[in-house]
C-alpha cells in the first residue's frame, strides 16, 4: 500500500497545508494535550468523539475494541493531567510530564476530500489515528484510533 500523505513536524506546518486547516485542528489536539489545555482541546474535537483502542481479552486471547474516551472525558482528562507520561497517569493532577524535548508533535495528513479528512498524530508513547469531519466550515475531529507503541523513542 503507498501513502499519499504529507508529514509536518508541528514547527514545520506550512500556513494552509494541502488547502485546508485539518492540520491546525490536529495541531490543537496535540497542543492541548501537551498544555493541559481543555478548552484548546475541546475546539477541536466532535462532541460526539470517541477515541478506541484494540484490546486483547486476558482470559480468551480475543482482541475487542475499548472506548476508553468520549470527547466530554478527554477534555476532562487534558484539564486533570494532559502531558502525563503514561507511567504516571494515575498520580494526575500531580504527574509526571513528558520532558518538553520528548513532546512529538507528529502530524501527517493522509487524504482529505471534500468535509472529510484523515490523519495520524504520533505523541511520545503512542499513536492517534484521526477521522475529522467539516461541519459548519469548522474542522472537527470526529473518531480517535490509537495504539501506545511498543517502546517511547
Amino acid at each position: 500500500m503507498r501513502c499519499m500523505c504529507q508529514r509536518h513536524r508541528q514547527s514545520q506546518l506550512p500556513n494552509n497545508p494541502l488547502g485546508s486547516p485539518v492540520s491546525f485542528e490536529g495541531n490543537s489536539f496535540v497542543e492541548g494535550w501537551y498544555e493541559a489545555n481543555g478548552d484548546r482541546m475541546e475546539r477541536a474535537l466532535h462532541p460526539d468523539l470517541a477515541k478506541r483502542i484494540v484490546r486483547r481479552d486476558q482470559k480468551s486471547g480475543k482482541e475487542y475494541f475499548d472506548i476508553t474516551l468520549s470527547a466530554k472525558m478527554l477534555v476532562e482528562k487534558t484539564w486533570e493531567g494532559g502531558g502525563c507520561l503514561n507511567s504516571s497517569w494515575e498520580l494526575r493532577p500531580n504527574c509526571i510530564k513528558i520532558p518538553k524535548e520528548n513532546q512529538r508533535r507528529d502530524i501527517a495528513i493522509f487524504d482529505i476530500f471534500e468535509n472529510q479528512a484523515s490523519a495520524k498524530v504520533e505523541f511520545f508513547e503512542w499513536l492517534d489515528y484521526l477521522h475529522l469531519a467539516k461541519l459548519d466550515g469548522r474542522w472537527v475531529i470526529v473518531n480517535v484510533l490509537w495504539q501506545i507503541k511498543p517502546q517511547a523513542s
